[in-house]
C-alpha cells in the first residue's frame, strides 16, 4: 500500500482529497499543526509547514507521495525540496488559476496560456511552481501540478463581491436585493471540491501525470446572472439584482470589494482538456445544480439570522441608487 502524506489535510480541498485517496486504497496521513478538526481514521503528524525540522518528521512514515496544500511561495517550496528531494516518488503541488493573466474576452485559458498574475497570491504561487519544476527537471522527484479555479462545497463558497457566500444566501433568503457588475455577464466556472479531490486521487502514483500541469475547474461555464437567478429561483426569493459599474463600486468601497477587483470582474474559463485526456477514469461527479442544492440544504436556515457588516454597505449602495 502506497503512503500519501497531505501537507494540510483539513481544508475543503484537503478533506475531499483525503476521502478519495482513501477510496483509491492509499494509506493517507496529514501533516499540520493539529489545531483544526481531525478527519476520522487519518493520522495527523503534528508540525509547522514552515519548519524544516518539523517536515523531517514526515520522512519517518516513509511517504511515497506528498500532496502540498500549504505551499504559498518560493520559500515554502525551497523548504519542501530540501527535505523531500530524493526521498519520495511523487510531489503533487496545489497551485492556482490565479497564476494566469486576467482575461476580459471570455477566451479559454490553457496550461500554456500567458502568466502575468494580477495578485500577490498568484505571483507567489507561480514562483513556487517554478521551484518545483526545477527540482523535477533535476530528477529530485516526479511532479504533478494542479491549477484549480474557484472551489466550493456546502461549507465554503463565494459571492460575486466577496468571499462570504453565506452573506449572499442570507440576503436572498430574507428577500433583500443583491448587487452585480459588468451586467452580470462575467463567466464563473465553479468546481465542487469533490471533483478536485477525485482528480488528485487519480494522479497519485500515476506515471501519466508525471511532469504535467493540469487546470481543473467546473465543466459548466456560467454567467453570474445565471448563478444569482438560479439561487433566487431555488430559494423562492423576491430579491432583485441591481447592476453597477465596477469602477464605481471600487471607488466607493475599495477595501470591501478587493476580491472583485482581482477576481470575479474577470472571465475565468479554464480548459480541462489535458486532465480529461490523460486521466481516462476521471469523472466530473458533482455538477453545479447538485452543488447549489447541497449549499442551500446546509445553509438556508443558518443564513436567516446571519449577521454581516456588509448589509450596511449593500443597503447604502442600493438605497442611493433607488433614490436617484
Amino acid at each position: 500500500m502506497k503512503t500519501v502524506v497531505i501537507l494540510g489535510g483539513t481544508g475543503i480541498l484537503s478533506t475531499s482529497i483525503s476521502k478519495y485517496c482513501k477510496n483509491e486504497g492509499f494509506n493517507v496521513l496529514h501533516f499540520n499543526r493539529g489545531i483544526a478538526n481531525k478527519i476520522p481514521d487519518v493520522k495527523t503528524i503534528i508540525g509547522d509547514r514552515h519548519s524544516k525540522n518539523d517536515l523531517y518528521k514526515v520522512l519517518l512514515y516513509k511517504p511515497d507521495i506528498i500532496i502540498d496544500m500549504l505551499c504559498f511561495d518560493e520559500y515554502d517550496a525551497d523548504i519542501a525540496i530540501s527535505v523531500f528531494a530524493g526521498k519520495i516518488k511523487q510531489y503533487i503541488f496545489c497551485s492556482t488559476a490565479s497564476v494566469y493573466s486576467p482575461v476580459n474576452d471570455a477566451s479559454i485559458i490553457y496550461e500554456y496560456s500567458s502568466k502575468n498574475p494580477c495578485t500577490e497570491y498568484g505571483r507567489n504561487k507561480l514562483k513556487a511552481e517554478n521551484k518545483f519544476i526545477s527540482a523535477h527537471n533535476k530528477g529530485l522527484f516526479e511532479l504533478t501540478i494542479f491549477r484549480p479555479g474557484h472551489v466550493y462545497n456546502e461549507k465554503s463558497f463565494i459571492n460575486y463581491l466577496s468571499l462570504d457566500g453565506l452573506f449572499l444566501i442570507k440576503r436572498l433568503v430574507n428577500n433583500q436585493d443583491v448587487i452585480l457588475t459588468e451586467n452580470g455577464e462575467r463567466i464563473y466556472q465553479a468546481c465542487h471540491a469533490d471533483n478536485i479531490g477525485l482528480a488528485f486521487s487519480k494522479v497519485c502514483n500515476n506515471s501519466v501525470s508525471y511532469g504535467k500541469i493540469y487546470n481543473i475547474a467546473g465543466q459548466e461555464k456560467l454567467t453570474w446572472n445565471y448563478v444569482y437567478n438560479y439561487l433566487i429561483n431555488e430559494i423562492g426569493s423576491d430579491s432583485k439584482i441591481h447592476y453597477f459599474d465596477t469602477e464605481y463600486l471600487l471607488n466607493l468601497y475599495p477595501d470591501k470589494f478587493e476580491f472583485m477587483s482581482t477576481g470575479t470582474r474577470y472571465d475565468t474559463i479554464l480548459s480541462t482538456e489535458t486532465l480529461c485526456n490523460d486521466i481516462f477514469d476521471y469523472k466530473y461527479i458533482v455538477n453545479f445544480c447538485e452543488g447549489i442544492k447541497s449549499i442551500l440544504l446546509y445553509n438556508k436556515f443558518k443564513a436567516i439570522n446571519y449577521i454581516s457588516e456588509e448589509d450596511r454597505v449593500y443597503d447604502e449602495i442600493i438605497d442611493n441608487y433607488l433614490s436617484n
